[in-house]
């Protein structure tokens, strides 16, 4: 059935009806996943490696989102009660029931408009949690979370390709000695630089760079030889090397430096993306036994 709208346009009142009962469906969708997020937010936050500032921003954020669901759930009463009220037969309706039926259908209308609004909200508020959830709120750059689930994707999608696929696993030389040093107010000032150092180093819209964890950094770089991720590797180095922080408890070089542990594979049925963790870690782990300040490009035994 058709009616008038004021802009001359005329508008199906039950395809309108219909769009309102699809973002109703939307809204409690997108309700119960955020719901869940901030369930594995809290659960994550349990863990003593999130600061205050990180719990208050999701208490305030968890009770926006829990003020919007509610006013969701309130519009979608409403709207399930004017629905039922909506007579089929206008035409047939006396002028003081066209005038109610015009009432309803203006409330109903400002109702798809407010549930619109509150959607849209809800997709901001997503957004946050999201940045929190899956950002390292010091350095700024991709998380652990976040890393895991990029690897995971990554490799199963070269799997299908058989394309290469690097990993490089990062750790600052003498980091506690840092710390030590210069203060953890120093130490997160040269998290901060060496994140920096990362996303100029690994430039491909592909690569994914993250903290890894504490003073260790990750990078992968999907579709990239043993070649090309050495050469990341030194990319890497240099721009720490230019950066030319000081670092005078470093028993390698005066200034900061980093070790490397470079593995490369095609993804095959016969490991899994653990395994090509496990390699860059023993990667690193000889880069630090030949001195630091230095690559090694490892290998997986079982490769095909």
């Amino acid at each position: 059935m058709l009616i008038n709208h004021p802009s001359n346009h005329k508008i199906d009142l039950k395809e309108i009806l219909c769009q309102v009962r699809i973002l109703t469906t939307q809204i409690n969708e997108l309700g119960q996943n955020l719901n869940l997020t901030v369930n594995e937010i809290r659960t994550a936050l349990a863990s003593d490696e999130c600061s205050t500032l990180e719990v208050t921003c999701l208490n305030l954020i968890a009770a926006e989102l829990e003020t919007a669901l509610e006013k969701v759930q309130i519009c979608r009463t409403q709207v399930t009660y004017k629905s039922l009220q909506l007579h089929p037969d206008l035409p047939n309706l006396t002028p003081q029931a066209k005038r109610r039926w015009k009432l309803k259908k203006k409330t109903l209308l400002n109702i798809a408009i407010q549930k619109s609004e509150l959607y849209q909200q809800l997709q901001q508020a997503n957004l946050q949690l999201e940045n929190l959830v899956m950002v390292d709120q010091l350095t700024q750059i991709p998380n652990r979370r976040f890393f895991d689930q990029q690897l995971d994707q990554i490799w199963r999608e070269l799997f299908r390709e058989q394309y290469y696929l690097s990993l490089l696993i990062c750790d600052i030389d003498y980091f506690k000695l840092y710390n030590d040093n210069y203060g953890h107010a120093g130490g997160d000032t040269c998290l901060r630089l060496v994140a920096q150092a990362f996303k100029q180093a690994a430039k491909r819209s592909m690569d994914v760079i993250a903290r890894y964890g504490g003073e260790e950094f990750a990078v992968i770089l999907p579709k990239t030889d043993s070649k090309g991720a050495d050469w990341v590797a030194q990319q890497i180095h240099q721009v720490i090397q230019d950066m030319n922080i000081p670092h005078i408890a470093s028993t390698v070089k005066p200034f900061l430096t980093l070790s490397i542990g470079i593995v490369t594979v095609i993804p095959n049925s016969d490991m899994i993306p653990l395994d090509l963790i496990e390699a860059a870690d023993q990667a690193l782990y000889e880069a630090k036994s030949q001195g630091r300040n230095r690559s090694f490009v490892g290998q997986i035994s079982f490769q095909m």
